[in-house]
């Protein structure tokens, strides 16, 4: 159980991460200070240094709730196998878009425009934030697909495949497309459907045609 001062300094890390999304989107990342941040918060410049260790790692900070780390390292492994694979599925995606808030995508929008182009800081994000969303599923999978569950002969390459389908809706978000923001309330359990029926359509259930009966010598026949 979190402690007053543990909770404390959560919410003193969140209203900190709060200022430094708006100076961050209004100044650019390597524009803007921790100072400038310090003062947008309304706190000293070391108290923002007792929180994180670098203007990195405030950055990070921003994407917070989508980091898969923390969530996994309280959870039971043998709780990552579901027994219901669909309910599964479905849970995980709406959770998963539902942390996308607005304020969320803003800090995406921030963050990736500095990831993309710093070396250092795509390694940290790509560590901490991607690569625990297609390796923690993994055992899961491959324990799945060997009792008959599901059909994953490459586990690593069906967790990637949803951190893909997640991703890809994440861009055509944050791009504008107004089809995926007009729709986004629906897009987990669409995904959902396609993931799990697939694109084909199914074969339409054959009748079985009744067999007719070959007539024994004699039936039939005129007296």
């Amino acid at each position: 159980m979190n402690t007053l001062k543990d909770k404390l300094a959560l919410s003193r890390r969140a209203h900190i991460a709060e200022a430094a999304l708006a100076v961050f989107a209004a100044k650019g990342y390597h524009r803007a200070t921790i100072r400038d941040v310090a003062y947008a918060a309304g706190v000293a410049d070391g108290t923002i240094y007792a929180s994180f260790a670098n203007k990195e790692a405030l950055l990070l900070a921003l994407l917070d709730p989508l980091d898969e780390l923390a969530t996994a390292e309280a959870t039971p492994p043998d709780a990552r196998v579901p027994a219901d694979v669909a309910g599964e599925l479905r849970t995980r995606l709406t959770e998963r878009f539902a942390a996308l808030t607005p304020q969320r995508l803003d800090a995406l929008r921030v963050v990736l425009s500095e990831v993309l182009v710093t070396p250092d800081l795509r390694a940290l994000f790509l560590e901490r934030i991607v690569k625990p969303t297609y390796t923690l599923p993994v055992p899961g999978f491959a324990a799945l697909h060997a009792g008959g569950q599901i059909n994953a002969p490459d586990p690593a390459f069906t967790a990637r495949a949803l951190t893909a389908s997640v991703l890809g809706f994440v861009m055509l978000r944050l791009l504008g497309d107004p089809q995926t923001e007009k729709s986004w309330g629906p897009v987990p359990d669409q995904l959902a459907d396609l993931l799990l029926d697939g694109l084909m359509p199914r074969a339409p259930a054959t009748l079985t045609a009744t067999p007719t009966p070959t007539p024994t010598p004699g039936e039939g026949a005129d007296p």
